[in-house]
C-alpha cells in the first residue's frame, strides 16, 4: 500500500515543480518620471534620521525619521518626541495645484491636512481647524536647511494670518551628532 501511495503522489509532486518553474521573478519597475521634477526633490533636505532639540539648547525633545517612500513620490516622518504624542505625517507634491500637501496624524488621532510651498530656501505649509470655542485658527509650519541640520518653526494664528505666535522652534540634528 505504502507503494501505490508514492506513486500517486509522484505525478502531484511533477506538477508543483513544473508550475513553480513556469513562474518568473518579478520585474524591477523605474521610479516614475513624474517623481523626478525638481519640485518633487523640494522637501529632500528634510530626510534622514534626526535627534530632535529645541532650538538653542542642548534639550532632547525627541527622534525623528524622515524618508522618501513610494518611489521618491511623498516623504513620511516618524517623529518620537519623549514628552508628548508621537504622530507622523506623509508629503507629497500635488503638480496639478503646484503645492505641497501634508496628511499629519498623532496618537490622539488628532489630523491636519496642511498645504503650502517653498519661499526663497523654506518650505511654508499652513492649516486652518476651529478651536474649542469655534475660533478658527491657523497653524503654520516652516522648515528650511540650517547646514547639516533643518530648523522647523511652528506659528498659531488667530486673526487669519495677520500676526502669528510661536508655538514651537526644533533644530533636527542629525542622528548620533556629539552634543555643541
Amino acid at each position: 500500500m505504502a507503494r501505490h501511495l508514492l506513486g500517486a503522489s509522484f505525478p502531484v509532486l511533477f506538477l508543483a515543480e513544473a508550475a513553480a518553474a513556469q513562474l518568473s521573478p518579478p520585474v524591477p519597475r523605474a521610479p516614475p518620471a513624474n517623481c523626478t521634477s525638481a519640485e518633487q526633490r523640494q522637501f529632500d533636505f528634510w530626510i534622514g534620521r534626526w535627534d530632535v532639540y529645541r532650538t538653542g539648547t542642548e534639550e532632547l525633545s525627541g527622534r525623528s525619521e524622515v524618508e522618501a517612500i513610494y518611489n521618491g513620490c511623498a516623504i513620511r516622518e516618524t517623529w518620537r518626541p519623549f514628552d508628548m504624542n508621537e504622530g507622523g505625517s506623509v508629503s507629497s507634491y500635488d503638480r496639478a495645484a503646484g503645492l505641497w500637501q501634508q496628511n499629519w496624524v498623532d496618537s490622539t488621532g488628532e489630523r491636519l491636512d496642511y498645504q503650502g510651498r517653498v519661499e526663497g530656501q523654506r518650505m511654508v505649509l499652513t492649516t486652518t481647524r476651529q478651536t474649542r470655542a469655534g475660533q478658527a485658527q491657523m497653524t503654520r509650519v516652516t522648515q528650511y536647511p540650517e547646514g547639516a541640520n533643518v530648523r522647523l518653526i511652528g506659528e498659531i494664528s488667530i486673526d487669519r494670518g495677520r500676526t502669528w505666535t510661536p508655538s514651537y522652534d526644533y533644530t533636527y540634528r542629525p542622528a548620533g551628532s556629539p552634543p555643541r
